[in-house]
């Protein structure tokens, strides 16, 4: 053969590669769009976790896929399958040195050729998987999930991580984009429900407590002008004294209403001031260090309530001997600090208050940290970005 046709030979191949990849790369983004006009259309999460397992299937020939998700613990949980042995739904946990474990650590796409030699050994065998090959999916700079090609028969064809890890890359924003828009509208019911609550226990507390003192001083009042009329005034005085008291204890009850809708103090003071009104009765001491100026009332508002929240939660839950409250501002960013000596353990789900905080914060555009390990305390760190001058007016 000569050296011509050599090469006539060689080039061929290399065209015949170049056109693979660039048609794989199309394929690729073709999916990614299938997906991503789907997020647009406001498709649920569900249906766009579905999506992305079906369409990173028909990338690898079919190879049946897997999404999952990772826990906060050692632990992940399957979203959607797309012919794979897991139903979706299905919690794992999964022991150091699995692919799981590998993959949320190096956030890079791990390859298993014979699952009998994985410490998931039992597990694999249990569905019938002989081989597997993962790629992170990043969301916000952190491992969010994986996605898994599996076979039940011989290992996976070498490179196909790198084609699953390109399309895991691509579907990532996709997962956020559905995840946050997911979290949002759940953060906006949460908010909506939290308002209609509210509005019942205003109602509720006036009408049980002010308003019927009130009407008991309407009463003695003019129980009060009849025993004038009547010319018995002793009868009379002992009326209009009881109306004096009644009149007082709804002054007493509505100023406690105000104090909870928004404290005299922190609309007077700022922050500084509220917060210091928020420490007048606490039963354990806290230690605070709140150095800001005047700020935006709604940035005031929000960062009072992440406060008084937050102290609440120390009181009934934490067993803690103190407590200590920072805040200061940085940047234009308002950095907010409570943390506590007490048993930790705190997560947003134990109906604590601490997902109230969550979309308080993130309404603001802040965002909010929760350091709680069993045994060490909690520590709860919130930045709110300030947006607005301070208006110069009186307060």
């Amino acid at each position: 053969m000569s050296i011509v046709t050599v090469g006539r030979e060689s080039a061929g191949i290399a065209g015949f590669q170049a056109r693979a990849a660039i048609q794989a790369l199309s394929d690729e983004q073709a999916a990614l769009l299938r997906v991503a006009e789907l997020v647009a259309r406001g498709g649920p999460p569900n249906a766009v976790f579905q999506a992305v397992a079906a369409e990173a299937q028909q990338l690898l020939n079919g190879q049946p896929t897997t999404l999952v998700r990772f826990e906060p613990d050692a632990a992940m949980t399957v979203i959607s399958v797309s012919d794979g042995p897991i139903p979706p739904g299905i919690r794992i946990d999964y022991p150091p040195g699995t692919m799981p474990d590998r993959v949320r650590r190096t956030a890079r796409a791990v390859r298993v050729d014979d699952f009998t030699m994985d410490p998931h050994a039992a597990f694999a065998r249990r569905h019938g998987l002989t081989a597997g090959v993962a790629a992170p999916i990043v969301v916000e700079s952190c491992v969010w999930g994986m996605l898994v090609a599996t076979s039940a028969g011989e290992p996976l064809r070498p490179g196909i991580e790198d084609r699953l890890q390109r399309f895991a890359n691509l579907a990532g924003t996709a997962v956020g984009n559905a995840t946050s828009r997911a979290e949002l509208i759940a953060s906006r019911a949460r908010v909506l429900s939290t308002a209609d609550e509210t509005r019942r226990r205003l109602q509720r507390d006036v009408h049980d407590g002010a308003q019927q003192r009130l009407v008991h001083t309407v009463i003695s009042l003019k129980l009060a002008r009849q025993s004038l009329t009547q010319g018995d005034m002793p009868t009379s005085i002992d009326r209009v004294e009881e109306a004096l008291l009644h009149a007082q204890r709804a002054t007493d009850e509505l100023r406690e209403i105000v104090r909870g809708i928004l404290p005299a103090a922190l609309t007077r003071r700022g922050l500084r001031g509220g917060v210091e009104s928020l420490l007048t009765d606490q039963p354990l001491p806290v230690q605070t260090a709140v150095d800001v100026p005047r700020m935006a009332v709604e940035v005031e508002t929000t960062a009072y309530f992440v406060i008084a929240e937050a102290l609440t939660n120390i009181i009934k839950h934490a067993g803690a001997g103190r407590a200590w409250v920072r805040a200061d501002l940085r940047a234009g960013v308002l950095h907010i600090e409570v943390g506590d000596d007490g048993i930790g353990g705190a997560h947003a789900e134990g109906g604590s208050g601490l997902t109230g905080l969550f979309d308080r914060v993130e309404a603001r555009g802040g965002r909010l940290r929760v350091l709680s390990a069993p045994g060490q305390g909690t520590t709860i760190r919130a930045t709110l970005p300030i947006v607005q001058p301070t208006p110069a007016q009186p307060r």
